[in-house]
């Protein structure tokens, strides 16, 4: 996605922060990749932190709602809105090269303030609910939530404090429909794009995909945490 968003013209600059808030919704990988980045003073900002939103549906769960013509029943989370603790005193993100794909997505062609929201084509918000997808079917198995009740979960689960998963962390979904009309060529071009993606491993990303989707097949509950960590 960073490499897509490039060939787009945004207003968002440095110090530019108005959509950074604790109103992040992501998968258990996205947060994992987090948790070695973060020292004392981040995880005392986490646990300071008033009742944030969380998700009443994973982003799968809606699109797999939408797409069999049926409405969430309730789709605003509940919880109050500040300022997400990973911004420094200059405005700054403080984990920005493992910021979670929300955090990517949340862009402008105009500049952003409380009277004046972020603005953005229909090309680039279908192509943001694809990716956001696509994430949640790399996650398979995994956990989805918001960002900081995950790095909270993950913490206490590496360190062994808690085994059960809280009521609040939802289960990833796997949803393979894509938001794609016939005549959206250009999207589905983009799609053919990123699974035909050559990665270092000398793997296609679509043929890593279908890997972690059969290697995740034979493990039990969150096993593949451990396997993660173990390395």
């Amino acid at each position: 996605m960073d490499e897509t968003l490039r060939g787009f013209s945004f207003a968002c600059k440095p110090g530019c922060n108005f959509c950074c808030t604790t109103k992040l919704f992501v998968t258990s990988v996205e947060a994992e990749l987090l948790l070695d980045s973060l020292d004392d003073k981040d995880w005392i900002k986490i646990y300071a932190l008033p009742p944030y939103p969380r998700p009443k549906y994973t982003h799968n769960q809606l699109a797999l709602l939408y797409f069999t013509g049926d409405e969430p029943k309730e789709e605003n989370p509940e919880g109050e809105i500040t300022s997400c603790p990973f911004l420094t005193s200059e405005g700054l993100c403080k984990v920005y090269h493992h910021r979670p794909l929300i955090c990517r997505l949340l862009l402008s062609f105009i500049t952003c303030s409380p009277s004046k929201p972020a603005e953005i084509s229909e090309k680039l918000y279908l192509l943001s609910l694809i990716s956001l997808q696509v994430a949640e079917n790399l996650d398979f198995g995994g956990l989805y939530g918001n960002l900081f009740d995950l790095l909270k979960y993950l913490r206490d689960y590496k360190i062994g404090i808690i085994e059960e998963i809280p009521s609040h962390l939802l289960s990833t979904v796997e949803f393979e429909e894509l938001p794609l009309l016939p005549d959206e060529r250009e999207l589905r071009g983009w799609v053919g794009w990123l699974y035909r993606r050559e990665l270092p491993n000398g793997m296609t990303f679509r043929e890593l995909l279908n890997t972690i989707k059969e290697d995740l097949k034979t493990q039990s509950g969150l096993s593949f945490l451990r396997e993660i960590w173990s390395e």
